[in-house]
């Protein structure tokens, strides 16, 4: 009805998509991209405890798409799934448990994925269930 929404995650456009789709078959989108968007953005009286430090080589945050310093967050739900310190107090990822890593190291393979397989069999009914933040912009950090 005219009225201007910010959409900032594929579930609020799936959502927004729904709504639009009971109203009628005309759909009308007006996309801004940001050229600076928020979660890019340097909080110049906050300098972040959680975002400085050593550099974790290979390893780029899946939301802002930066080299992950100072602490690490990977997901325990997604493969795959590390976001930086700044994001992480962003709530970002706010849907699953992230594991905390202090500081870059070599990890054996297929540590982090016997981890979710651990989390999963005592923590969730449905290990496949996909949940909001997660799927197809999930990176390939593999470390």
């Amino acid at each position: 009805e005219g009225d201007k929404v910010d959409i900032s995650t594929q579930q609020e456009l799936m959502l927004a998509m729904q709504e639009m789709k009971m109203m009628g078959s005309v759909y009308k989108l007006h996309i801004f991209l940001l050229d600076n968007p928020w979660w890019k953005q340097k909080s110049p009286e906050k300098s972040s405890l959680n975002s400085s430090g050593d550099e974790h080589p290979g390893i780029f945050c899946c939301c802002c798409h930066q080299q992950v310093k100072g602490f690490r967050y990977k997901c325990v739900i997604c493969l795959n799934y590390d976001i930086c310190g700044s994001c992480e107090e962003r709530a970002m990822h706010p849907a699953h448990d992230m594991v905390r890593i202090s500081s870059p190291r070599p990890y054996p393979p297929y540590f982090f994925m016997r981890l979710q397989r651990l989390y999963e069999r005592n923590s969730h009914s449905s290990p496949t269930l996909i949940k909001p933040g997660c799927g197809a912009m999930a990176s390939t950090n593999d470390q």
